[in-house]
């Protein structure tokens, strides 16, 4: 995508502002004007002053030269203030839209995006390109609008002078960033050369081991002695260059001034100019330099720009998760079905998941021991349909679960993890979550009541209105869960996935095995535990063995053959998983 394109892109979030960016532009149109007068202004004030030495006149333009310098600075204000509301607002939104694609991705996107370039896509990024784009704009219409206006006045007060700093002028300012540019690619190699320097250090504090065992104290000695010493040569070369260009630079530019100033003397010996005119000549010769240096670096913005915007379009075109279903289902019965599923995921170099075949019936509950993490990950995103099998298919109620439509099918589904968190907000959003959220308050209390949750929700302060993750109460772990599984019970589903809940104890009177026990009744329930109360009273046991089912059966059943599962069991140390 060319440069023009991406702005042109970026154009559309700032449509909506046009009236407050017209706002920026008239404040920009009257500040490039007012600088534009000042030099007309300031000959006539000088004229008042020497030639006709008329006091009213002082007077009069001296006012006037002040009432610019108010509009102007109004004028500045409204600009800095439009411009800055037009970019919060962009921010905003771009934030907004970005976040909006990051939920829609497909699952395997995720694995890919680091904290790191989360923060600086929705941080630093969008940051830049609204600074990046609030600077291009200006210079765009301020700075090309002074130009513009002093080159008129100018060539208004005396042409053919005008036409000479014109054409000296330009030389001025490109020998004044040729010695900017030059410097700052010195000031880049010294950059290098230091980061080289404490890479090298780094590494010999990794590496500490190998150079006090085997004696390499000399040779990394000479290593960091020579990056030191190019580090130092570096710095000489600048302090080198730095010594002949700016004199060099300032040189060339008095000599080129000087020469300017010699025929402005010799046109007013001449009188082919008034004294008076040359110095609003020189004072708006001196009023270019500085949006004509602005103009001159707005490549780098753009530049700068495009690359920072390539970054944010890269993430807003990755394609969404896309529904591909076509058939309803309300309620399910519950019955799964594993025809022959394999896995590989792209981040991986072999299947997480290798032929697969399992029926579990409606209400059943089946335990998966033996698998790794990323098993569990893999099976339960099949199940959620956050990825699709390599091979194989998976059925539920006889309906592949690639032709059921998305939200249909993970209504039917619950899922309480061991790591369960809560929003920041209050308990009863936290239950009554997502396409839950206008559910009567009746329901949400009676499953709180259903989870046990009700228990200690009731002594909060507020309730179920009570304030709780980080900008309210903190809850322990256990509680969390209760308030997941009250989520479960809000919902209703057909199949529920307990991830990792050894938590569950076999004590009656604990609450979270009530309710956990309330809840998996007459529900198909896939647990991923090793918790052995739970793997006995497990319908039947599925023992997962590098990615494929090596046995299944009943708790004792499988200890009576002595095969994986029991060694599983063996090796069990409290809640310690063993290995996959």
């Amino acid at each position: 995508m060319t440069r023009a394109q991406h702005y042109r892109r970026f154009l559309r979030w700032v449509k909506p502002y046009w009236k407050m960016l017209s706002l920026a532009v008239l404040g920009m149109v009257i500040m490039a004007l007012t600088v534009s007068a000042l030099p007309i202004m300031i000959k006539q004030i000088l004229n008042g002053a020497f030639t006709s030495k008329d006091q009213e006149t002082i007077q009069l333009i001296s006012l006037t030269i002040i009432t610019l310098f108010i509009i102007w600075s109004i004028a500045s204000y409204i600009s800095i203030y439009a411009i800055n509301v037009v970019g919060s607002r962009l921010e905003r939104d771009l934030r907004i839209t970005l976040f909006d694609k990051l939920i829609a991705l497909p699952a395997r996107c995720y694995s890919d995006l680091t904290n790191n370039y989360l923060s600086a896509i929705f941080v630093s990024n969008i940051k830049q390109i609204i600074d990046t784009t609030a600077n291009i704009a200006t210079i765009l219409v301020k700075d090309l609008l002074t130009i513009i206006g002093l080159v008129t006045c100018m060539l208004y007060l005396n042409w053919e002078l005008s036409v000479l700093i014109l054409l000296v002028a330009p030389m001025i300012i490109l020998i004044l960033e040729l010695m900017h540019g030059y410097l700052k690619k010195t000031r880049q190699q010294i950059l290098q050369a230091s980061e080289a320097f404490t890479q090298g250090l780094l590494n010999t504090i990794k590496h500490y081991r190998v150079i006090k065992l085997y004696g390499g104290h000399l040779h990394k000695d000479q290593h960091l002695r020579n990056k030191a010493v190019h580090i130092h040569h570096t710095e000489m070369q600048q302090a080198t260059i730095r010594a002949l260009i700016i004199p060099l630079g300032q040189g060339v530019i008095v000599i080129i001034l000087t020469a300017i100033i010699y025929l402005i003397v010799q046109q007013i010996y001449n009188n082919e100019i008034t004294w008076e005119e040359a110095c609003a000549l020189v004072i708006a010769s001196m009023l270019l330099i500085l949006p004509i240096q602005h103009i001159l670096r707005i490549n780098n913005h753009l530049r700068h720009g495009k690359k920072i915007a390539g970054n944010l379009f890269l993430l807003l075109d990755q394609e969404t998760e896309i529904d591909t279903g076509t058939k309803s289902i309300s309620h399910a019965r519950g019955e799964l079905v594993f025809e022959q599923i394999s896995f590989y995921h792209d981040t991986q170099k072999q299947y997480s998941l290798d032929n697969i075949s399992l029926i579990i019936k409606p209400g059943d509950t089946v335990a998966l021991v033996g698998s790794t993490d990323s098993e569990n990950t893999a099976l339960i995103d099949l199940l959620l349909r956050f990825h699709r099998p390599t091979t194989g298919k998976i059925l539920l109620d006889g309906q592949d679960l690639v032709d059921l439509k998305l939200n249909d099918l993970r209504a039917n589904i619950a899922m309480i993890s061991a790591d369960e968190i809560l929003l920041d907000d209050n308990v009863a959003t936290n239950i009554a979550y997502g396409n839950m959220r206008c559910m009567h308050e009746a329901k949400i209390t009676a499953a709180s009541q259903a989870s046990h949750a009700m228990e200690f929700i009731r002594e909060m302060p507020e309730g179920l209105q009570t304030q709780v993750g980080e900008d309210g109460i903190e809850l322990s772990q256990k509680q969390c869960q209760l308030i997941a599984i009250a989520r479960a019970f809000l919902r209703d589903p057909s199949i529920l996935i307990l991830n990792g809940i050894p938590a569950a104890t076999t004590s009656e009177s604990d609450p979270l095995h009530n309710a956990l026990e309330t809840l998996m009744h007459g529900r198909t329930t896939l647990i991923f535990t090793q918790h052995l109360p739970t793997l006995k009273n497990a319908d039947h046991i599925v023992v997962l063995r590098n990615g494929c089912i090596s046995e299944t059966g009943k708790h004792q059943e499988l200890l009576n053959k002595q095969g994986f599962y029991s060694k599983l069991i063996q090796s069990y140390s409290g809640t310690k998983k063993p290995a996959g």
